[in-house]
């Protein structure tokens, strides 16, 4: 274009050139009376032939300023090269708008990123809430019990104790009550429960697990002060070691209080004893999120429905920190939901991406060191939770922490509760910095840890759901201990699972942006079968047990066509359940299950029992481990006959001696498909039991099954022991019942040498 038409074209607009231009262009400009403003402008958008000004919002990129979009396309780029899943983008363009700064975000891209950097790894915040209800002193319950909250330190309500009373808490309203982790649930069940207690009626207060309904019953013990006799119902222990929690239930006959397990409640349902419980005010079911179990869901659901079905004027108050359903569940249970979705304190979530378990280890322990010098404005130093995937990395974690001059420690189930007990106090009393546990982990265990990582999001062999995730996470920062919580995802790239085409990156961005699943009650024909047996046995109306099963949720609207299936088993006659039937029901034993032994009460019973309750808790020993994954250059499972499975399929010399004591100890079968038939489990059973009935503890038990380089801890062999008694006590009548005395008579004994060997 000639010099005098581009004057008088760019006289005639507004002309801007890119800040930092070349002088001479300023002086043309100047000279040719043309008016020009400098601004910043995104060069890689004049490339593609688009102007993009530059703002506070500019990213820098390569030693330039470029605008959010520039840099978002540049960030893609990256991901694509670097391995990363197109999910994962969000997750950095939200670290790289914050922080404004490509260089940052590649060292979280090459796994490079300081965990101890707030900067680079924060997610994101979700703020506290620290309101306050009303006072206790203006609540409508009596004088006793307000001086008693005072004494405990209550005098205000907690925002969602508040809110249950607005929804008619202290007026019978029966209530769906979802609310985080240490937000106050429990007393909302109290301040409705006790009180009622105060009238003359019953206030039950049940849980998951035996080791919290024992605490739950040490903490009511409190309300004697105010005349009410608190009992506990868990279905007694009849294993009694040192090392293991022995609880003996009280009489409920006289309680005001019931403390109990869903299944000690339910026992006497069953037995048609629920006139024992007298006239039942209030109803509490905590963690209610455990419908969705596959072992237990069901049985859950049906219990509600026979509480409801036999005590249709009590109120009932279900509680839980994670249902995404919450509207759909209170409907269905007759339920007013009470939704607080705010915490306590504020939650910090932390993302940091890493390439290596070997990463993870050091990003741990730096992340807890870091932790244990905060204190905070209550006076309490920083405690961190781990959540691992298995027992064995769980041990493996706590020794490296160790190694590194942390203080910690690893919990799970195996250990003996004596073992366990020792962890949680000395973590309450800020001996321990750190607890490295599985993912696992049973609800309501008190921990008030200020910071939670995630060294893996796996649990077992698949990926945590976000209702999971959010049950766990809940348990970072405590009101009266913590200004807030801390927690952190550890994800290696690219990392999958067998049963998941997701990788951990992926994982990682759902659970924290995804919303809480709702939740359904996992039952098979075979557990709605259990159920609506159990129905026909607690109530001896059919239209009652009808009624009681139409009340499940898992209920599928069949009850001829169920009492017919039942009627086949044997454990039905006429529409009312037979002997069998019962002992079925009363026992807990699946409807197949039951049939099963019927038929074989030929059997003798340490071979029945073995068959019915194989023992499954068996690991490869770590050395055991190690080897085999070194020679076969495979990962191997941590199961034992998982593991030792391979030396099966491919036979090595280094290993003859293994395959021996395998051999020898556990191949009682000709299945061509050992050790994975399951009978090796059925023989491990067996020498468990035979090792009991010669005199040894479960430590002792645990030590000898160590000669077959195999890990067993004494936690799972009391447990598998008590199981092993309610099922014979089960044979026991069975046998009984088809006229094989001598084998009830054996049974009896067998299960006397378990209890009590050598007496």
């Amino acid at each position: 274009m000639p010099r005098r038409a581009l004057v008088r074209l760019l006289s005639s607009v507004r002309c801007i050139i890119p800040r930092g231009s070349e002088s001479f262009v300023k002086e043309a400009l100047t000279d040719a009376g043309i008016a020009f403003r400098e601004a910043e402008i995104c060069i890689p958008c004049l490339h593609r032939g688009r102007l993009s000004f530059l703002e506070s919002n500019a990213v820098h990129l390569h030693g330039s300023r470029v605008c959010p979009e520039c840099a978002a396309e540049e960030l893609k780029r990256e991901l694509s090269f670097r391995g990363y899943s197109e999910k994962t983008f969000r997750r950095f363009l939200k670290l790289l708008l914050r922080c404004r700064d490509f260089e940052h975000v590649l060292k979280v891209l090459d796994g490079r990123a300081n965990a101890l950097s707030e900067e680079l790894s924060l997610y994101d915040v979700v703020p506290g809430e620290a309101g306050e209800g009303r006072s206790v002193e203006e609540l409508e319950i009596s004088a006793e019990f307000k001086r008693l909250l005072a004494r405990r330190g209550i005098t205000k309500l907690m925002p969602v104790q508040e809110a249950a009373l607005r929804s008619g808490l202290l007026e019978g309203e029966s209530l769906l009550v979802v609310s985080a982790t240490a937000s106050g649930k429990t007393l909302i069940g109290e301040l409705a429960g006790v009180e009622r207690a105060l009238r003359g009626e019953r206030f039950l207060f049940l849980v998951p697990l035996v080791a919290i309904a024992n605490q739950k019953y040490r903490d009511f013990k409190a309300y004697e002060e105010l005349g009410l006799k608190v009992a506990i119902r868990v279905g007694m222990s009849r294993i009694r070691e040192r090392e293991e929690l022995v609880v003996v239930d009280g009489d409920v006959g006289g309680a005001d209080i019931i403390v109990g397990t869903y299944e000690g409640v339910d026992a006497l349902l069953r037995r048609g004893r629920r006139r024992e419980l007298g006239r039942v005010g209030v109803v509490v079911i905590d963690e209610l999120h455990m419908l969705a179990e596959e072992e237990r869901g069901a049985e859950i659901d049906g219990l509600i429905a026979r509480l409801r079905t036999a005590f249709p004027g009590a109120q009932l108050l279900c509680l839980s920190a994670t249902i995404g359903n919450a509207a759909q569940l209170a409907e269905h249970y007759s339920l007013k939901p009470v939704v607080y979705n705010a915490r306590p304190v504020a939650l910090e979530r932390h993302l940091i991406f890493l390439r290596s378990e070997e990463e993870k280890r050091a990003a741990i322990a730096e992340l807890v060191r870091r932790e244990s010098g905060c204190i905070s404005s209550k006076g309490y130093r920083g405690q961190s939770m781990v959540f691992t995937n298995s027992r064995l990395r769980a041990s493996r974690l706590a020794a490296y922490l160790r190694s590194r001059g942390i203080r910690a420690r690893s919990y799970h189930a195996g250990l003996a509760y004596a073992q366990r007990r020792r962890i949680e106090e000395a973590f309450l009393r800020g001996e321990l910095e750190c607890v490295v546990t599985t993912a696992a982990l049973g609800a309501g265990v008190d921990f008030p840890a200020s910071q939670v990582i995630f060294e893996t999001l796996a649990m077992g062999n698949r990926w945590l759901s976000v209702a999971e995730f959010h049950q766990m996470l809940g348990r970072a920062g405590r009101p009266g201990y913590h200004d807030r919580g801390r927690v952190v995802l550890l994800a290696e790239r690219g990392r999958k699972l067998l049963s998941s085409r997701e990788s951990e990156d992926e994982v990682a961005i759902k659970l924290l942006s995804g919303s809480v699943e709702g939740i359904a009650v996992p039952a098979s024909e075979e557990e709605l079968l259990a159920q609506v047996l159990a129905n026909l046995c607690a109530f001896s109306s059919l239209g009652d047990a009808r009624s009681a099963s139409e009340a499940m949720l898992c209920y599928s609207g069949e009850f001829e066509r169920h009492l017919e299936r039942l009627e086949a088993l044997g454990l039905v006659r006429g529409s009312r359940p037979t002997k069998l039937g019962r002992i079925a029901a009363e026992h807990f034993l699946l409807p197949g299950e039951a049939s099963m032994m019927a038929g074989s009460a030929s059997a003798q019973p340490l071979e029945l029992l073995a068959r019915v309750l194989p023992f499954t808790s068996a690991y490869a020993a770590p050395s055991l481990k190690a080897r085999l994954e070194e020679s076969y250059r495979t990962r191997v499972s941590a199961r034992y006959f998982d593991a030792v499975g391979i030396v099966f399929e491919e036979p090595r010399r280094e290993f003859e001696e293994v395959l021996e004591l395998v051999r020898e100890a556990f191949l009682a079968c000709k299945c061509r498909e050992f050790p994975y038939c399951g009978h090796g489990e059925q023989e491990l059973a067996k020498k468990v039991l035979l090792l009991r009935c010669s005199g040894r503890g479960s430590k002792e038990i645990a030590r000898a099954l160590g000669a077959y380089r195999m890990l067993v801890y004494s936690g799972d062999v009391f447990n598998y022991l008590e199981s092993a008694v309610r099922k014979l006590e089960a044979m026991e009548r069975i046998y009984a019942l088809e006229g094989e005395g001598d084998n009830a008579r054996l049974a009896r004994e067998l299960r006397r040498n378990i209890e009590a060997p050598g007496s």
